[in-house]
């Protein structure tokens, strides 16, 4: 991952946090918008990764913190 790879998903994971807590606190409004940014962001880190090394990357993600199946 290049630094601007990693700047944009550090962006990414920064808004997704945001939108939880706006979420949670009711902002539906400044969820929504920071929502468009946050898939202006995933296009850009897929645009620079390209498609397949961007879904290899999101997957492992996924697999490393989803929940442990008994």
């Amino acid at each position: 991952m290049t630094k601007e790879q990693h700047k944009l998903f550090g962006e990414i994971l920064d808004l997704n946090w945001e939108i939880k807590e706006d979420y949670e606190n009711r902002n539906i409004a400044d969820a929504w918008n920071k929502k468009i940014k946050l898939e202006d962001l995933k296009d850009q880190l897929r645009d620079d990764m390209g498609s397949d090394e961007y879904n290899a990357f999101m997957d492992s993600g996924r697999k490393m913190f989803a929940p442990k199946e008994d």
